[in-house]
């Protein structure tokens, strides 16, 4: 059934009020057959727009058959909107043909000024290969050979498949580390005379048994991987010194190498297993003068070349890091207590060198190691940053201090087979 208003019989005088302004009140009362105001209000609510779309001619309508004039403003907002498609269109085409001009303006003047290109007289500057200077530059390598973590256990499965450690993994990792100390800087720094090497053995060497998961993993008691160990560190130490010529060991303990269940402050590091392994190591070179070492009672070592000191720890005393300036701020923060310390007994330092984060980072006064060992199930549980197995290899020289830093990347999973 078609809606009231649309089919009373005085339909377009109602619409002609409506459009001139009378209320649907008065229009009721003059309507036969009658309408109701609320019906009458109800309907010129809803098709208010659409009416007031229509020509005023439009409702002049005099054939029974001609189309309500819903349909009549239908048909007018459909022919308005197809107008409307037709000159966003337009426009389309206007800014494209613009854009087609641009380009082809673009093109005539790059043709102007390839043509012009030919009739140019080249003036090309005489530069020269510059040669060497007369004087000799020289250098020391420095290696960090710190969070070694030997004889713990990594298994690739419990990591994802991203990362694989034991003995036989370390041993490779460990030779490729000291080959790689005398290929990166005799291959990549050519000109270079390298007066010596400087070894930074910054702790936890060993992971020790210090937590129940690692007594019950490691492939070895903590006595036995330090007896085991010494051999392929003898061998390596002994390569540097054949190629290099003098050897200085700086060596201090680290948190995972000490013997007791707690840190202790007290005999830190005649406790701890890498003072022991560094003792037993440095009797192999007894006797040899020119490879020198550093083997201090305090946490904290110095080494000094050519005026630049540096200041070796593991960095177990920086505490925090889990906001988000990362490790950074707590070891900004005890670098800068550390070197008030120093700078009060007058024994300032350049650089500070620590091992303890697992993350590379060389940064403007410190320098932090990564890990031979690499991404394990700790740092997996813990979402920790994904890091490469890799040692710190830099270069000291007399104009530039600590630079040139050359990273150096310990695994090789085609060869370590994991």
């Amino acid at each position: 059934m078609k809606p009231v208003v649309p089919t009373h019989p005085q339909f377009t005088a109602i619409v002609k009020r409506l459009r001139e302004g009378d209320s649907p009140a008065a229009i009721c009362k003059d309507l036969n057959p009658p309408v109701s105001k609320n019906t009458l209000e109800s309907w010129w609510k809803r098709h208010s727009k659409t009416i007031l779309a229509v020509p005023s001619e439009l409702l002049d309508v005099k054939d029974p058959e001609a189309p309500v004039v819903e349909d009549l403003a239908s048909e007018v907002l459909d022919e308005r909107r197809r107008r409307e498609n037709a000159e966003r269109k337009l426009k389309v085409v206007e800014a494209q043909l613009h854009e087609v001009e641009r380009e082809l303006s673009e093109l005539a003047d790059l043709s102007d000024l390839l043509g012009g290109a030919n009739d140019r007289q080249p003036s090309v500057p005489d530069w020269l290969m510059p040669g060497r200077k007369a004087e000799e530059h020289v250098a020391t390598v420095n290696l960090v050979l710190s969070d070694l973590h030997l004889d713990e256990v990594v298994k690739k499965e419990a990591v994802r498949g991203v990362n694989a450690y034991n003995r036989r993994i370390a041993e490779q990792r460990l030779q490729r580390t000291f080959e790689k100390a005398i290929c990166l800087p005799r291959d990549y720094m050519a000109g270079v005379k390298y007066e010596g090497i400087v070894i930074h053995m910054a702790g936890d060497t060993f992971s020790g048994d210090i937590h129940e998961e690692l007594a019950r993993t490691n492939e070895a008691t903590p006595l036995e991987s330090v007896l085991y160990w010494i051999d392929p560190f003898v061998a390596g130490i002994r390569m540097l010194h054949e190629y290099y010529g003098k050897v200085h060991i700086v060596s201090v303990p680290g948190n995972h190498d000490r013997t007791y269940r707690k840190p202790v402050a007290k005999g830190r590091v005649e406790t701890s297993l890498h003072h022991l392994f560094t003792k037993l190591i440095q009797r192999e070179f007894k006797g040899i003068d020119t490879i020198t070492w550093d083997v201090p009672l305090s946490p904290d070592a110095m080494t000094i070349q050519y005026g630049t000191k540096i200041m070796t720890t593991h960095g177990d005393q920086f505490k925090g890091g889990g906001g988000i300036g990362g490790i950074l701020i707590p070891i900004l923060r005890g670098d800068a207590k550390k070197r008030q310390r120093q700078q009060a007994v007058g024994d300032p330092y350049d650089l500070m060198v620590i091992g303890h984060f697992h993350q590379y980072i060389a940064g403007p006064g410190v320098l932090i190691n990564g890990s031979m060992k690499g991404y394990d199930e700790y740092a997996f549980q813990n979402n920790f940053g994904y890091e490469a197995p890799q040692q710190a290899l830099f270069l000291v020289t007399p104009e530039h201090g600590p630079s040139f830093h050359l990273p150096i990347q310990c695994a090789n999973k085609k060869l370590e087979r994991w």
